[in-house]
């Protein structure tokens, strides 16, 4: 359990293969030039943000970055629709509801927000489970945390977005940061 209290855990999307869920924080996270209070959790392994009273953001929070990791600022850049990302372990997972204490989960105060991805499958006909988490803070910080990493047959992203649909003068998507593909 990476979570600092488990007992204040929330789970969410129990069972849930490709999907995303709203998540309010209970602090502010400046990012990127907004600030944000709300995140969407997606079960294949990244968080997103939108702030819907400014629309800045990432407007696609139903996007559940079905079914492999990809560079979203590359030659696979798909304008907007990855922005504003934070990808701790971005790829096809899924949620076996047999596995024993396994699960997205969450946990959320006014001193920061926990994700967790718990026991969670590398989707299509494997057992291999992988636990791994992002923490953010209200100064903007985020650390990405790992207990188990075990893919075989997908493709994963690990980075961070800003605008994904931006590039400079040199053709450089700035605001796409990538830690390992």
């Amino acid at each position: 359990i990476l979570a600092s209290n488990a007992f204040a855990e929330t789970q969410v999307m129990n069972g849930v293969d490709d999907g995303t869920v709203h998540i309010p924080l209970g602090h502010v996270f400046p990012y990127y030039g907004g600030v944000f209070t709300d995140a969407w959790m997606s079960s294949n392994g990244f968080i997103m943000f939108y702030d819907p009273t400014k629309g800045y953001g990432n407007s696609s929070t139903n996007n559940t970055g079905c079914c492999n990791g990809f560079n979203p600022g590359g030659y696979e850049s798909y304008g907007n629709q990855f922005s504003y990302m934070l990808a701790p372990l971005w790829t096809d997972l899924t949620h076996i509801t047999s596995v024993p204490d396994s699960g997205y989960f969450y946990e959320t105060g006014p001193k920061g927000t926990w994700f967790e991805w718990r026991n969670i499958a590398e989707f299509y006909d494997t057992n291999n489970l992988n636990t791994f988490g992002v923490q953010l803070w209200p100064d903007g910080s985020f650390g990405f945390q790992y207990a188990e990493v075990n893919i075989k047959n997908h493709d994963v992203w690990i980075g961070f977005t800003g605008d994904t649909s931006y590039q400079n003068s040199q053709g450089i998507y700035e605001e796409v940061n990538e830690l390992f593909f």
